[in-house]
């Protein structure tokens, strides 16, 4: 029997050490991944970033639409928020110059999000925002996101979830030359 078992033990595919380590990767990746959520996927809806259309209309001062929903984000001029009791819900500052400052904000049933984005030197900055919200109905999930560069300071106002129970709200900007940038998320 003992014979057998080592017959078996040789019989056995080998899987080289540089096999296993692509295979760790990949559960790694997977793992890691905050969308990867089986009963959450039918759910969730994903919408590409901003078209390149849009980012012009960003540029010109208007509202910019996503091409393939048409849900728009109004970006405006200056650090100074509409009317409404904005309360802040986080702020972040590059911690060195021409680096990211990266900030998340969270909202139980909010009316509406925005945030500002500022920096120590008048410049372009490229800014990556995402919000994801949790409906009232099972297993609703919205998520959108985008990306664009403006002239700072600028405020802009993400579309959410109407009648949302909670919002997260993510925010990247980078300056595109020397300096740090500056962001803070609003919600009521």
């Amino acid at each position: 029997m003992a014979g057998a078992t080592a017959k078996s033990v040789r019989e056995a595919p080998r899987v080289s050490a540089r096999t296993r380590r692509v295979r760790a990767v990949e559960v790694l990746a997977v793992s890691r991944d905050p969308l990867y959520n089986p009963l959450r996927m039918a759910a969730l809806r994903v919408v590409a970033p901003v078209s390149a259309v849009a980012a012009m209309s960003i540029a010109l001062g208007g509202p910019a639409a996503d091409a393939s929903t048409g849900t728009p984000i109004k970006v405006v001029r200056g650090s100074q928020l509409t009317t409404g009791s904005w309360q802040p819900l986080a702020a972040a500052s590059s911690p060195r110059k021409k680096t990211a400052a990266s900030v998340r904000g969270f909202r139980a049933a909010p009316a509406a999000l925005a945030f500002t984005i500022t920096a120590t030197v008048p410049q372009r900055v490229k800014v990556f925002w995402s919000v994801s919200c949790d409906g009232q109905a099972y297993n609703e999930m919205f998520t959108l996101q985008g990306s664009f560069k403006f002239q700072v300071p600028f405020s802009a106002y993400p579309p959410i979830l109407a009648n949302a129970t909670k919002c997260v709200v993510f925010v990247r900007a980078t300056p595109t030359r020397a300096g740090k940038a500056h962001a803070v998320v609003f919600g009521y």
